[in-house]
């Protein structure tokens, strides 16, 4: 896996309201920084590869779902979730709604079972193309990426390992990227790392395309750690208006 815990600011909060810290960053999917279509960003699948998974629920079934995992330190009080996908040649998704459950393992393991869920998520663009492999490709405009934000409502949770599956409904198709690293020595032969993402389909829960990590950002604050923070911050402000 390659999981990246990002570092939490030092600031003055109470609460994650309109405050949030990125307390998780599971990667990311850039691999051609302003070289599409407009000057936005790329991201090209690598050689051979697919250019997304279904997440889109087909009506009537459980399937189809992405999950991956992320690890709590302390406690975190957490304000959203926000995943990534696309709808093909569709430049405002006609999704109308989505789901995303929090569990405490993996939800193709029988003894996981889900902590908390969450509906009615924020659609807007990401600013990236998303095509196939190949220099041909990066003006290509028919899979532009959005930022698909769950709100958690201050979700608490504690030390552990936890795992995400989401998906969306509605619209003509929903794809979700995987992440995606840029290649210094050949920029058209991208990596896409290996990782232990999941993707839920008709035949159950399996590996994510050919084994990769699923980008998506944990946003929030760190728990009881944030009110003694606070309190500092208040002993520095009185100390410099004396």
């Amino acid at each position: 896996m390659n999981k990246v815990l990002a570092a939490v600011a030092t600031t003055a909060i109470v609460s994650s309201a309109g405050m949030a810290n990125i307390l998780w960053d599971n990667g990311g999917i850039v691999t051609h920084p302003g070289a599409g279509a407009g000057g936005l960003d790329v991201s090209m699948a690598s050689v051979g590869g697919a250019a997304g998974s279904n997440v889109r629920q087909q009506p009537g079934l459980d399937y189809f779902r992405v999950a991956d995992d992320f690890v709590v330190s302390g406690t975190w009080l957490i304000e959203s979730i926000t995943v990534q996908g696309y709808e093909t040649n569709a430049s405002t998704p006609g999704w109308t709604g989505g789901s995303l459950n929090v569990w405490n393992g993996s939800p193709a393991d029988a003894g996981s079972s889900i902590v908390a869920s969450f509906s009615s998520p924020t659609v807007t663009a990401a600013g990236v193309y998303r095509v196939f492999n190949g220099a041909a490709n990066l003006s290509n405009t028919a899979r532009p990426v959005h930022n698909i934000t769950f709100a958690l409502n201050d979700l608490q949770l504690g030390s552990g390992t936890y795992w995400i599956d989401w998906n969306v409904e509605g619209g003509a198709s929903a794809w979700a990227n995987p992440v995606m690293e840029a290649n210094p020595g050949d920029p058209n032969a991208p990596i896409t790392p290996l990782g232990n993402a999941l993707q839920l389909a008709s035949t159950g829960w399996q590996p994510l395309l050919d084994g990769n990590e699923s980008p998506f950002i944990v946003r929030g604050v760190p728990a009881p750690g944030a009110a003694a923070t606070f309190a500092l911050a208040g002993l520095i402000g009185l100390r410099r208006r004396r």
